[in-house]
Protein backbone atom coordinates (compact mmCIF):
# COMPACT_ATOMS: atom_id res chain seq x y z
CA UNK A 1 0.00 0.00 0.00
CA UNK A 2 1.15 3.35 -0.86
CA UNK A 3 0.86 6.36 1.04
CA UNK A 4 0.29 9.67 -0.03
CA UNK A 5 3.03 11.83 1.09
CA UNK A 6 3.38 15.37 -0.61
CA UNK A 7 1.11 18.15 0.59
CA UNK A 8 -1.49 19.09 -1.67
CA UNK A 9 -0.59 22.97 -1.49
CA UNK A 10 2.93 24.82 -1.94
CA UNK A 11 3.48 28.70 -2.66
CA UNK A 12 6.27 30.64 -3.38
CA UNK A 13 6.24 34.20 -4.47
CA UNK A 14 9.11 34.27 -7.23
CA UNK A 15 9.34 30.25 -8.38
CA UNK A 16 9.08 26.80 -7.26
CA UNK A 17 11.10 25.03 -6.45
CA UNK A 18 14.59 26.46 -6.03
CA UNK A 19 15.61 23.33 -7.60
CA UNK A 20 13.63 19.96 -8.54
CA UNK A 21 13.33 17.28 -5.98
CA UNK A 22 13.25 14.15 -5.73
CA UNK A 23 10.96 11.98 -3.28
CA UNK A 24 11.62 8.81 -2.21
CA UNK A 25 8.67 6.92 -0.06
CA UNK A 26 9.41 3.45 0.97
CA UNK A 27 11.46 2.60 -2.13
CA UNK A 28 8.82 3.84 -4.03
CA UNK A 29 9.26 6.86 -6.63
CA UNK A 30 6.63 9.27 -7.66
CA UNK A 31 6.61 10.78 -11.39
CA UNK A 32 4.87 13.19 -13.44
CA UNK A 33 5.05 14.19 -16.89
CA UNK A 34 4.10 18.01 -15.67
CA UNK A 35 6.82 20.42 -15.28
CA UNK A 36 8.83 20.69 -11.67
CA UNK A 37 9.77 24.48 -12.21
CA UNK A 38 7.66 27.24 -12.52
CA UNK A 39 8.90 30.94 -12.81
CA UNK A 40 5.57 32.92 -14.16
CA UNK A 41 3.23 34.09 -11.22
CA UNK A 42 -0.01 32.00 -10.83
CA UNK A 43 -1.38 28.61 -10.12
CA UNK A 44 -0.40 25.35 -10.98
CA UNK A 45 -1.48 21.09 -10.63
CA UNK A 46 1.62 18.86 -10.85
CA UNK A 47 -0.13 15.40 -11.91
CA UNK A 48 2.29 12.80 -9.37
CA UNK A 49 2.13 9.30 -9.92
CA UNK A 50 3.25 7.12 -7.31
CA UNK A 51 4.70 3.73 -8.57
CA UNK A 52 5.77 0.58 -6.38
CA UNK A 53 7.38 -1.17 -8.99
CA UNK A 54 5.32 -4.28 -8.01
CA UNK A 55 2.15 -3.40 -10.43
CA UNK A 56 0.50 -0.95 -7.81
CA UNK A 57 0.87 2.99 -8.44
CA UNK A 58 -1.68 5.95 -7.34
CA UNK A 59 -2.27 9.13 -8.41
CA UNK A 60 -2.05 12.37 -6.50
CA UNK A 61 -2.33 16.08 -7.55
CA UNK A 62 -0.24 18.97 -6.10
CA UNK A 63 -1.44 22.65 -6.26
CA UNK A 64 1.55 25.11 -7.49
CA UNK A 65 0.91 28.36 -6.40
CA UNK A 66 3.67 31.50 -7.57
CA UNK A 67 2.34 35.03 -5.92
CA UNK A 68 5.25 38.16 -5.67
CA UNK A 69 3.46 39.93 -2.71
CA UNK A 70 6.61 42.15 -2.07
CA UNK A 71 7.11 45.57 -3.41
CA UNK A 72 10.65 46.66 -4.53
CA UNK A 73 13.07 48.39 -2.48
CA UNK A 74 12.10 52.22 -2.65
CA UNK A 75 15.93 53.84 -3.63
CA UNK A 76 16.87 57.01 -2.01
CA UNK A 77 17.95 59.87 -5.59
CA UNK A 78 20.50 62.02 -4.92
CA UNK A 79 19.08 65.49 -6.36
CA UNK A 80 20.96 66.31 -10.23
CA UNK A 81 22.42 69.66 -10.43
CA UNK A 82 23.85 70.87 -13.54
CA UNK A 83 24.87 74.82 -14.51
CA UNK A 84 23.42 74.54 -18.68
CA UNK A 85 21.91 71.35 -18.53
CA UNK A 86 21.00 68.03 -16.62
CA UNK A 87 19.88 65.29 -18.49
CA UNK A 88 18.49 61.81 -16.05
CA UNK A 89 19.57 58.35 -15.99
CA UNK A 90 16.94 55.82 -15.10
CA UNK A 91 18.12 54.84 -11.24
CA UNK A 92 17.47 51.23 -10.48
CA UNK A 93 16.57 49.27 -7.21
CA UNK A 94 16.07 45.94 -6.32
CA UNK A 95 13.22 43.44 -5.86
CA UNK A 96 13.10 39.94 -4.15
CA UNK A 97 12.07 38.91 -7.41
CA UNK A 98 13.18 40.89 -10.24
CA UNK A 99 16.07 41.65 -8.89
CA UNK A 100 17.59 44.93 -10.10
CA UNK A 101 14.82 47.33 -11.54
CA UNK A 102 15.26 50.22 -13.84
CA UNK A 103 12.78 53.13 -12.62
CA UNK A 104 10.48 54.47 -15.58
CA UNK A 105 9.30 58.00 -15.61
CA UNK A 106 6.79 59.83 -18.02
CA UNK A 107 8.46 63.24 -17.11
CA UNK A 108 11.38 64.86 -19.56
CA UNK A 109 14.78 63.59 -18.97
CA UNK A 110 16.79 66.04 -20.29
CA UNK A 111 16.66 69.76 -18.71
CA UNK A 112 18.10 73.09 -20.60
CA UNK A 113 16.64 75.82 -18.98
CA UNK A 114 17.50 76.89 -15.81
CA UNK A 115 15.10 76.15 -12.89
CA UNK A 116 14.08 73.38 -10.54
CA UNK A 117 12.34 70.18 -11.86
CA UNK A 118 11.35 66.93 -10.35
CA UNK A 119 11.22 63.57 -12.12
CA UNK A 120 8.70 61.35 -10.70
CA UNK A 121 10.36 57.51 -10.85
CA UNK A 122 8.34 54.66 -10.68
CA UNK A 123 9.83 51.02 -10.05
CA UNK A 124 7.41 48.21 -10.83
CA UNK A 125 8.86 44.63 -10.17
CA UNK A 126 6.14 43.17 -12.86
CA UNK A 127 4.21 41.25 -10.46
CA UNK A 128 1.88 43.79 -9.33
CA UNK A 129 4.30 45.48 -6.72
CA UNK A 130 5.73 49.15 -7.71
CA UNK A 131 7.05 51.99 -5.29
CA UNK A 132 7.52 55.70 -6.70
CA UNK A 133 10.45 58.13 -6.15
CA UNK A 134 10.94 61.63 -6.79
CA UNK A 135 14.03 63.02 -7.89
CA UNK A 136 15.16 66.56 -7.71
CA UNK A 137 16.68 68.25 -10.46
CA UNK A 138 18.64 71.93 -10.51
CA UNK A 139 19.60 73.90 -13.63
CA UNK A 140 21.66 76.86 -12.24
CA UNK A 141 23.89 78.77 -14.52
CA UNK A 142 26.95 80.12 -12.08
CA UNK A 143 29.79 80.82 -14.47
CA UNK A 144 30.30 84.24 -16.07
CA UNK A 145 31.41 84.04 -19.91
CA UNK A 146 34.94 84.04 -20.75
CA UNK A 147 36.39 87.98 -20.65
CA UNK A 148 37.94 88.39 -24.03
CA UNK A 149 40.89 90.40 -25.11
CA UNK A 150 39.85 92.64 -27.78
CA UNK A 151 42.14 94.40 -30.36
CA UNK A 152 42.23 97.85 -31.54
CA UNK A 153 40.20 99.01 -33.81
CA UNK A 154 41.75 101.14 -36.57
CA UNK A 155 40.96 102.70 -39.62
CA UNK A 156 42.22 106.03 -41.74
CA UNK A 157 38.92 106.88 -42.93
CA UNK A 158 36.61 104.92 -40.58
CA UNK A 159 35.93 102.04 -38.45
CA UNK A 160 33.01 100.03 -38.27
CA UNK A 161 33.03 97.24 -35.38
CA UNK A 162 32.12 93.99 -35.99
CA UNK A 163 29.98 92.68 -32.40
CA UNK A 164 33.25 90.19 -31.30
CA UNK A 165 32.09 86.68 -29.26
CA UNK A 166 33.63 84.86 -26.35
CA UNK A 167 32.72 81.50 -24.90
CA UNK A 168 30.16 80.54 -22.50
CA UNK A 169 30.04 77.50 -20.36
CA UNK A 170 26.22 77.37 -21.10
CA UNK A 171 25.80 79.54 -24.11
CA UNK A 172 28.43 78.52 -26.06
CA UNK A 173 29.48 81.54 -28.10
CA UNK A 174 28.59 84.68 -26.90
CA UNK A 175 28.05 87.99 -28.94
CA UNK A 176 29.07 91.10 -27.12
CA UNK A 177 26.47 94.01 -27.51
CA UNK A 178 26.94 97.62 -26.80
CA UNK A 179 24.41 100.93 -26.64
CA UNK A 180 27.89 102.77 -28.18
CA UNK A 181 28.09 103.51 -31.88
CA UNK A 182 29.37 100.38 -34.38
CA UNK A 183 30.69 102.90 -37.18
CA UNK A 184 33.00 106.14 -36.32
CA UNK A 185 33.89 108.36 -39.32
CA UNK A 186 35.25 111.15 -37.98
CA UNK A 187 38.97 111.55 -36.91
CA UNK A 188 39.80 110.57 -33.12
CA UNK A 189 39.77 108.05 -30.34
CA UNK A 190 36.70 106.42 -29.23
CA UNK A 191 35.84 103.32 -26.90
CA UNK A 192 33.19 101.07 -27.29
CA UNK A 193 31.66 99.15 -24.23
CA UNK A 194 31.09 95.52 -25.16
CA UNK A 195 28.87 93.58 -22.67
CA UNK A 196 28.80 89.55 -22.99
CA UNK A 197 25.47 88.21 -20.98
CA UNK A 198 25.07 84.97 -21.21
CA UNK A 199 20.92 85.09 -20.69
CA UNK A 200 21.40 83.31 -17.22
CA UNK A 201 22.32 86.59 -15.35
CA UNK A 202 25.82 86.13 -15.59
CA UNK A 203 27.63 88.45 -17.73
CA UNK A 204 31.30 90.35 -18.42
CA UNK A 205 32.15 93.82 -19.90
CA UNK A 206 35.24 94.34 -21.67
CA UNK A 207 35.95 98.15 -23.83
CA UNK A 208 37.18 98.14 -27.40
CA UNK A 209 39.94 101.25 -28.65
CA UNK A 210 38.81 102.41 -31.50
CA UNK A 211 41.33 105.13 -33.85
CA UNK A 212 40.17 106.62 -36.67
CA UNK A 213 43.24 108.54 -37.84
CA UNK A 214 43.84 109.37 -41.67
CA UNK A 215 47.70 109.38 -42.62
CA UNK A 216 47.81 108.86 -46.38
CA UNK A 217 47.91 112.64 -48.87
CA UNK A 218 45.22 112.48 -51.57
CA UNK A 219 46.65 111.56 -54.69
CA UNK A 220 48.94 113.57 -57.05
CA UNK A 221 46.96 113.62 -60.21
CA UNK A 222 48.93 114.63 -63.38
CA UNK A 223 47.44 117.75 -64.49
CA UNK A 224 47.21 118.27 -68.81
CA UNK A 225 47.90 121.93 -70.10
CA UNK A 226 45.34 124.36 -70.14
CA UNK A 227 45.91 125.95 -73.94
CA UNK A 228 44.23 128.58 -75.57
CA UNK A 229 44.59 131.45 -78.48
CA UNK A 230 42.75 133.81 -76.50
CA UNK A 231 41.95 133.19 -73.32
CA UNK A 232 42.08 129.86 -71.02
CA UNK A 233 39.60 129.66 -68.23
CA UNK A 234 40.87 126.91 -65.68
CA UNK A 235 38.24 124.67 -63.97
CA UNK A 236 39.34 123.45 -60.71
CA UNK A 237 40.77 119.66 -60.89
CA UNK A 238 39.69 116.99 -58.86
CA UNK A 239 42.01 113.89 -57.15
CA UNK A 240 40.70 111.38 -55.18
CA UNK A 241 41.60 110.61 -51.65
CA UNK A 242 41.67 107.68 -49.27
CA UNK A 243 39.11 108.92 -46.97
CA UNK A 244 37.59 112.14 -48.53
CA UNK A 245 36.90 110.45 -51.99
CA UNK A 246 36.71 112.77 -54.44
CA UNK A 247 38.80 116.37 -53.62
CA UNK A 248 38.69 119.56 -55.71
CA UNK A 249 41.79 121.74 -55.81
CA UNK A 250 42.14 125.24 -54.44
CA UNK A 251 44.37 128.00 -55.53
CA UNK A 252 44.55 131.50 -54.91
CA UNK A 253 46.08 132.02 -58.55
CA UNK A 254 43.28 133.55 -61.26
CA UNK A 255 41.43 131.26 -62.78
CA UNK A 256 40.93 133.22 -66.38
CA UNK A 257 43.84 134.26 -68.48
CA UNK A 258 43.30 136.95 -71.11
CA UNK A 259 46.75 138.14 -72.02
CA UNK A 260 49.18 136.24 -74.03
CA UNK A 261 51.80 134.37 -72.18
CA UNK A 262 52.50 131.45 -70.03
CA UNK A 263 51.83 130.97 -66.57
CA UNK A 264 51.41 128.39 -63.71
CA UNK A 265 48.46 127.64 -61.65
CA UNK A 266 49.14 126.41 -58.06
CA UNK A 267 46.94 123.80 -57.23
CA UNK A 268 46.37 122.33 -53.27
CA UNK A 269 44.52 119.18 -52.87
CA UNK A 270 43.63 118.80 -49.04
CA UNK A 271 41.61 115.99 -47.83
CA UNK A 272 40.59 117.81 -44.65
CA UNK A 273 42.45 115.77 -41.84
CA UNK A 274 45.76 117.60 -42.15
CA UNK A 275 47.29 115.74 -45.02
CA UNK A 276 47.86 117.74 -48.76
CA UNK A 277 49.55 117.69 -52.03
CA UNK A 278 50.05 120.34 -54.36
CA UNK A 279 50.36 120.12 -58.11
CA UNK A 280 51.46 123.13 -60.65
CA UNK A 281 49.29 123.45 -63.74
CA UNK A 282 50.49 124.94 -66.62
CA UNK A 283 48.95 127.70 -68.73
CA UNK A 284 49.31 128.33 -72.03
CA UNK A 285 47.81 131.50 -74.10
CA UNK A 286 48.78 131.93 -77.74
CA UNK A 287 47.10 132.92 -80.16
CA UNK A 288 48.07 131.51 -83.33
CA UNK A 289 45.17 132.38 -85.84
CA UNK A 290 45.36 135.40 -88.36
CA UNK A 291 42.10 137.26 -88.42
CA UNK A 292 39.24 136.04 -91.52
CA UNK A 293 40.32 137.42 -94.86
CA UNK A 294 36.96 139.54 -95.18
CA UNK A 295 35.38 139.34 -99.06
CA UNK A 296 35.47 143.30 -99.74
CA UNK A 297 32.89 144.74 -101.68
CA UNK A 298 34.19 147.35 -104.64
CA UNK A 299 33.76 150.77 -104.04
CA UNK A 300 32.26 152.63 -106.56
CA UNK A 301 31.55 155.86 -107.27
CA UNK A 302 30.74 158.29 -110.31
CA UNK A 303 32.35 161.70 -108.67
CA UNK A 304 34.68 160.37 -105.98
CA UNK A 305 34.85 157.74 -103.40
CA UNK A 306 35.95 157.79 -99.87
CA UNK A 307 36.71 154.29 -98.56
CA UNK A 308 35.60 153.05 -94.72
CA UNK A 309 37.99 151.10 -93.04
CA UNK A 310 36.49 147.37 -93.58
CA UNK A 311 36.07 145.71 -90.72
CA UNK A 312 36.74 141.57 -89.87
CA UNK A 313 36.32 139.02 -86.88
CA UNK A 314 39.20 137.61 -85.02
CA UNK A 315 39.25 134.65 -83.29
CA UNK A 316 40.59 136.59 -80.25
CA UNK A 317 40.08 140.24 -80.47
CA UNK A 318 36.68 139.94 -81.95
CA UNK A 319 36.23 143.07 -84.62
CA UNK A 320 38.98 144.25 -86.31
CA UNK A 321 39.53 147.73 -88.01
CA UNK A 322 41.60 147.41 -91.53
CA UNK A 323 44.21 149.90 -91.79
CA UNK A 324 46.07 150.86 -95.02
CA UNK A 325 48.90 152.94 -96.05
CA UNK A 326 46.82 153.98 -99.41
CA UNK A 327 44.92 156.99 -99.60
CA UNK A 328 40.81 156.51 -99.05
CA UNK A 329 39.53 159.31 -100.74
CA UNK A 330 39.32 159.30 -104.54
CA UNK A 331 38.15 161.87 -107.00
CA UNK A 332 38.96 160.92 -110.43
CA UNK A 333 37.92 159.55 -112.75
CA UNK A 334 39.84 156.01 -112.73
CA UNK A 335 40.48 152.31 -111.24
CA UNK A 336 41.93 152.25 -108.10
CA UNK A 337 43.14 149.57 -105.25
CA UNK A 338 43.00 149.95 -101.43
CA UNK A 339 46.21 147.40 -99.75
CA UNK A 340 44.10 146.61 -96.25
CA UNK A 341 45.85 145.17 -93.40
CA UNK A 342 44.10 143.63 -90.64
CA UNK A 343 46.26 142.94 -87.51
CA UNK A 344 44.79 141.21 -83.94
CA UNK A 345 47.66 142.64 -82.36
CA UNK A 346 48.91 139.03 -81.46
CA UNK A 347 51.48 138.52 -84.37
CA UNK A 348 48.77 137.68 -86.94
CA UNK A 349 47.82 139.38 -89.73
CA UNK A 350 45.94 139.23 -92.78
CA UNK A 351 45.63 141.01 -95.94
CA UNK A 352 42.70 142.08 -98.56
CA UNK A 353 42.30 144.23 -101.44
CA UNK A 354 39.65 145.70 -102.19
CA UNK A 355 38.84 148.09 -105.93
CA UNK A 356 37.72 151.35 -106.11
CA UNK A 357 35.73 152.28 -109.17
CA UNK A 358 35.04 156.00 -110.22
CA UNK A 359 33.15 155.98 -113.30
CA UNK A 360 30.67 159.12 -113.36
CA UNK A 361 27.93 157.91 -116.06
CA UNK A 362 25.49 160.39 -115.38
CA UNK A 363 24.49 163.23 -117.81
CA UNK A 364 24.84 167.12 -117.25
CA UNK A 365 21.55 168.53 -116.79
CA UNK A 366 20.91 172.15 -118.67
CA UNK A 367 17.65 173.91 -118.99
CA UNK A 368 16.80 176.21 -122.15
CA UNK A 369 14.45 179.75 -121.31
CA UNK A 370 11.17 179.14 -123.11
CA UNK A 371 10.44 179.71 -126.59
CA UNK A 372 10.43 183.55 -127.81
CA UNK A 373 8.17 185.52 -130.13
CA UNK A 374 10.17 189.12 -130.48
CA UNK A 375 9.20 191.91 -132.71
CA UNK A 376 11.66 194.51 -134.24
CA UNK A 377 11.06 197.70 -133.74
CA UNK A 378 10.64 200.25 -136.38
CA UNK A 379 13.93 200.22 -138.87
CA UNK A 380 15.04 197.12 -137.49
CA UNK A 381 16.39 194.20 -139.86
CA UNK A 382 17.51 191.86 -136.58
CA UNK A 383 17.14 191.44 -133.57
CA UNK A 384 20.32 191.96 -131.05
CA UNK A 385 19.90 189.64 -127.66
CA UNK A 386 20.53 191.75 -124.47
CA UNK A 387 22.65 190.59 -121.76
CA UNK A 388 21.61 186.57 -120.57
CA UNK A 389 18.00 186.35 -121.95
CA UNK A 390 18.71 183.59 -123.89
CA UNK A 391 21.16 182.20 -121.87
CA UNK A 392 20.62 178.60 -120.00
CA UNK A 393 18.32 178.92 -117.13
CA UNK A 394 20.60 176.21 -114.95
CA UNK A 395 23.48 174.14 -116.09
CA UNK A 396 24.12 171.22 -113.69
CA UNK A 397 26.54 168.22 -113.05
CA UNK A 398 26.62 165.50 -110.36
CA UNK A 399 30.34 165.73 -110.67
CA UNK A 400 32.50 168.35 -112.35
CA UNK A 401 31.37 170.60 -115.39
CA UNK A 402 33.38 170.50 -118.43
CA UNK A 403 31.77 173.16 -120.50
CA UNK A 404 28.54 174.26 -121.91
CA UNK A 405 27.86 176.27 -125.81
CA UNK A 406 25.15 177.22 -127.78
CA UNK A 407 24.66 176.22 -131.31
CA UNK A 408 25.01 179.49 -132.59
CA UNK A 409 28.38 180.87 -131.62
CA UNK A 410 29.95 177.96 -129.87
CA UNK A 411 30.15 180.22 -126.22
CA UNK A 412 28.71 180.00 -122.86
CA UNK A 413 26.75 183.21 -123.73
CA UNK A 414 24.46 184.62 -126.42
CA UNK A 415 24.97 187.87 -125.98
CA UNK A 416 25.28 190.30 -128.37
CA UNK A 417 24.23 188.05 -130.91
CA UNK A 418 21.93 189.08 -133.45
CA UNK A 419 19.25 187.04 -134.90
CA UNK A 420 17.54 187.03 -138.25
CA UNK A 421 14.03 187.79 -139.02
CA UNK A 422 12.15 184.37 -139.00
CA UNK A 423 12.23 181.73 -136.56
CA UNK A 424 15.69 180.94 -135.34
CA UNK A 425 16.32 177.10 -133.65
CA UNK A 426 19.48 177.73 -130.48
CA UNK A 427 20.53 174.46 -129.21
CA UNK A 428 22.64 174.56 -125.86
CA UNK A 429 25.02 172.21 -125.34
CA UNK A 430 26.87 170.85 -121.79
CA UNK A 431 29.56 168.69 -121.21
CA UNK A 432 31.07 167.05 -118.08
CA UNK A 433 34.66 166.20 -117.47
CA UNK A 434 33.35 162.14 -118.06
CA UNK A 435 32.70 163.23 -121.50
CA UNK A 436 28.54 162.95 -120.76
CA UNK A 437 26.65 165.43 -122.41
CA UNK A 438 22.85 166.74 -122.41
CA UNK A 439 21.34 169.37 -124.83
CA UNK A 440 18.09 171.44 -124.55
CA UNK A 441 16.54 173.82 -127.46
CA UNK A 442 14.42 176.80 -127.44
CA UNK A 443 12.94 178.32 -130.82
CA UNK A 444 13.10 182.46 -131.21
CA UNK A 445 10.55 183.88 -133.53
CA UNK A 446 11.34 187.33 -134.81
CA UNK A 447 9.08 189.09 -136.19
CA UNK A 448 9.63 191.73 -139.14
CA UNK A 449 8.74 195.17 -138.10
CA UNK A 450 4.71 196.04 -138.25
CA UNK A 451 2.25 197.98 -136.30
CA UNK A 452 0.29 197.30 -132.81
CA UNK A 453 -2.38 196.32 -135.23
CA UNK A 454 -0.58 194.25 -137.77
CA UNK A 455 0.81 192.74 -134.31
CA UNK A 456 -2.25 191.76 -132.90
CA UNK A 457 -3.14 189.56 -136.42
CA UNK A 458 -0.76 187.66 -135.98
CA UNK A 459 -3.49 184.70 -134.70
CA UNK A 460 -1.16 181.96 -134.89
CA UNK A 461 2.11 180.29 -135.00
CA UNK A 462 3.30 176.72 -134.83
CA UNK A 463 6.99 176.18 -134.98
CA UNK A 464 9.75 175.10 -135.00
CA UNK A 465 9.12 173.41 -138.37
CA UNK A 466 10.77 171.29 -138.66
CA UNK A 467 10.96 169.98 -135.38
CA UNK A 468 12.71 167.54 -133.46
CA UNK A 469 9.21 166.27 -131.77
CA UNK A 470 9.05 169.47 -128.80
CA UNK A 471 6.18 171.63 -131.04
CA UNK A 472 5.27 174.99 -129.76
CA UNK A 473 1.96 176.39 -130.54
CA UNK A 474 1.02 179.96 -129.97
CA UNK A 475 -2.67 181.42 -130.43
CA UNK A 476 -3.15 184.98 -130.36
CA UNK A 477 -6.23 184.77 -128.61
CA UNK A 478 -7.79 184.83 -125.06
CA UNK A 479 -10.22 181.90 -125.13
CA UNK A 480 -10.12 178.64 -124.85
CA UNK A 481 -9.21 176.24 -127.92
CA UNK A 482 -8.78 172.79 -129.27
CA UNK A 483 -5.45 171.69 -130.38
CA UNK A 484 -5.60 168.15 -132.52
CA UNK A 485 -3.01 166.20 -133.95
CA UNK A 486 -3.28 163.44 -136.83
CA UNK A 487 -0.56 161.14 -138.23
CA UNK A 488 0.18 160.51 -141.82
CA UNK A 489 -2.28 157.53 -141.42
CA UNK A 490 -5.09 160.00 -140.34
CA UNK A 491 -5.45 158.73 -136.67
CA UNK A 492 -5.99 161.23 -134.23
CA UNK A 493 -3.10 160.90 -132.02
CA UNK A 494 -3.27 164.07 -129.62
CA UNK A 495 -6.72 166.53 -128.54
CA UNK A 496 -5.77 168.92 -125.94
CA UNK A 497 -7.49 171.83 -124.58
CA UNK A 498 -5.96 174.70 -123.51
CA UNK A 499 -6.48 178.44 -122.29
CA UNK A 500 -2.80 179.71 -122.77
CA UNK A 501 -1.07 181.49 -125.84
CA UNK A 502 1.72 179.96 -126.10
CA UNK A 503 1.23 175.13 -125.58
CA UNK A 504 3.89 172.59 -125.86
CA UNK A 505 2.90 169.51 -127.79
CA UNK A 506 5.13 166.55 -127.20
CA UNK A 507 5.54 164.47 -129.79
CA UNK A 508 9.28 163.01 -128.94
CA UNK A 509 8.36 159.52 -128.83
CA UNK A 510 6.02 160.08 -132.16
CA UNK A 511 8.03 158.21 -135.37
CA UNK A 512 9.00 160.62 -137.66
CA UNK A 513 7.15 162.12 -140.44
CA UNK A 514 4.51 164.52 -141.21
CA UNK A 515 2.08 165.13 -138.77
CA UNK A 516 -1.36 167.59 -139.18
CA UNK A 517 -2.12 170.24 -136.99
CA UNK A 518 -5.46 171.41 -136.30
CA UNK A 519 -6.79 174.81 -134.05
CA UNK A 520 -10.47 174.79 -133.43
CA UNK A 521 -11.39 178.21 -131.28
CA UNK A 522 -14.30 180.84 -131.37
CA UNK A 523 -15.87 178.57 -134.62
CA UNK A 524 -12.87 178.94 -136.46
CA UNK A 525 -10.74 175.49 -137.45
CA UNK A 526 -7.13 176.74 -138.74
CA UNK A 527 -4.98 173.55 -140.24
CA UNK A 528 -1.45 173.46 -140.73
CA UNK A 529 1.24 170.24 -141.10
CA UNK A 530 4.90 170.07 -139.11
CA UNK A 531 7.69 167.87 -139.87
CA UNK A 532 9.10 165.61 -137.35
CA UNK A 533 12.91 164.30 -137.63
Amino acid sequence: MISRLLPTLICWECSYPPTTPTITVRNHYRTTTDPLTYNSQGSYIIHWNFDDGNGNSVNVNQNVIVDDITAPVAPTLADLTGECSVTAIAPTTTDNCAGSITGTTTDPLTYNSQGSYIIHWNFADGNGNSVNVNQNVIVDDITAPLSPTLADLTGECSVTAIAPTTTDNCAGSITGTTTDPLTYNSQGSYIIHWNFDDGNGNSVNVNQNVIVDDITAPVAPTLADLTGECSVTAIAPTTTDNCAGSITGTTTDPLTYNSQGSYIIHWNFADGNGNSVNVNQNVIVDDITAPVAPTLADLTGECSVTAIAPTTTDNCTGSITGTTTDPQTYTEQGTYVIHWNFDDGNGNTSTQNQNVFIADITDPEIACPDDRIVFLNEGETYYTIVGNELDPVSVNDNCTLDNYFNSINNEQTLAGEQLAIGTTSIVWYATDIAGNTDTCSMVVQVNYLSSINEQETIDHMIYPNPSNGMVKVYLNANSDYTVKVWDAQGRLIIEKLSNIRLQEINLLAAPTGVYYFQIIYNGRVINDKVIIH
